[in-house]
């Protein structure tokens, strides 16, 4: 497998792997059309999810006056589907899963971050 020596860890094989590239190069081109946080974010996709909760934390703190370092994250779990969310929420942010068409089941939760 010399393809896996210059990509990103997956435990995909190669066409998995590839597809698994495609959905997170759209996510982000999505995300970076106008800059803006999206109604929903698929934190799976991301290459350093850390630093996006990171950011999350960051921009409440700064937006209560809260110190940073005393802050923790708080996850509300809702029923919620992706395409139910219309607008970001005013603080933290919806995490949701992706959806890969070759799973049988569909089933997804919009994770609220805080």
């Amino acid at each position: 497998m010399q393809w896996a020596n210059r990509a990103y860890p997956s435990l995909y094989p190669l066409g998995l792997w590839f597809q698994d590239l495609l959905n997170r190069y759209r996510e982000i081109e999505n995300w970076i059309a106008d800059f803006q946080l999206p109604n929903s974010v698929w934190l799976g996709g991301l290459f350093n999810p850390q630093s996006f909760l990171t950011s999350i934390m960051q921009a409440v703190a700064r937006k209560q006056d809260w110190p940073l370092d005393r802050m923790c994250l708080m996850i509300e779990v809702t029923k919620k589907q992706k395409e139910e969310i219309h607008n970001p929420p005013k603080d933290g942010a919806y995490i949701h899963k992706y959806q890969q068409k070759y799973f049988s089941k569909k089933f997804s939760y919009v994770f609220f971050l805080n």
